[in-house]
């Protein structure tokens, strides 16, 4: 709604850290990714952490590996979090 509307409020990292949130599965995360690359927003560390609680949380093994392979490429991770999530 908000990218449609054109207002001065676009979503940032923090908007798409609560879509993704209220995702039941692990489908549900890359259209999310998608509408955040098309809008400008870049991944942060937060996103990485928040993406490898979820995918933990699902049990979800092969996506925790691959967020974490691109979490290192990036250079945003990984960091204390991210270990703490992963113990």
């Amino acid at each position: 709604d908000m990218e449609q509307k054109g207002g001065s409020c676009s979503p940032n990292a923090r908007t798409y850290g609560y879509l993704l949130s209220s995702t039941k599965k692990p489908e549900g995360v890359p259209p999310i990714l998608e509408r955040m690359a098309r809008n400008g927003c870049k991944m942060t560390s937060d996103v990485f952490n928040l993406l490898l609680r979820l995918f933990m949380e699902w049990g979800n093994e092969e996506r925790v590996k691959s967020t974490w392979v691109e979490m290192e490429q990036s250079g945003l991770g990984p960091d204390q979090r991210s270990y703490t999530i992963m113990v």
